[in-house]
Order: C-alpha cells, then structure tokens, then sequence
C-alpha cells in the first residue's frame, strides 16, 4: 500500500502557501486526499480561514489561508475521495 505523507507545522503564511502547493501537487485522481489542520481558525462572512503562526494580533482576512480557496484546488485535483479535518478554535 503506497502514499505520501507531508507533515508540516507551526507555518508563517508564506510556508503555509507553499505547503499547500507541494500537498496539492502529490494528489492525483487515483488518490484519496486527507488533509488535517489544527491551530487557530476565524469565520467571517460565511468563509472559514486558517490562522498561520505569523499572523498580527489584528488579523486580517489576507494575513490567512481560505479555506474555500483550499477546497477549490483540491476540487481542480478530482481525488477519488477527500476528507478535511479543520481542528481549530475560531477567533
């Protein structure tokens, strides 16, 4: 049984980016994709984001990651089948 595991943690938003982009390009549409985040989170007008560790105390919406934009590329990828664990308390 082969796969690919990429675990990556306490990420500013640049390395948060860039370990979104090296996981998306290991999915393929004979893959089953898990994806599981714990940290901070916040909602805000019906969009959920990720909070990376280098986020300002006054937070704004492009200081974090999208969720919906993480859904989209994944989307785009087709894998047989994904599950996202978003384990986050919402700020």
């Amino acid at each position: 049984m082969g796969y690919n595991v990429l675990s990556l943690g306490n990420l500013t938003r640049n390395e948060m980016v860039r370990g979104i982009g090296e996981y998306m390009n290991l999915l393929s549409e004979d893959c089953y994709a898990f994806f599981y985040y714990a940290g901070h989170g916040f909602e805000l007008n019906g969009k959920h984001y990720l909070l990376p560790v280098d986020a300002p105390a006054d937070w704004k919406q492009e200081d974090a990651i999208c969720v919906q934009w993480m859904l989209e590329l994944l989307w785009k990828a087709k894998p047989k089948m994904t599950v996202m664990i978003l384990d986050m308390c919402r700020v």
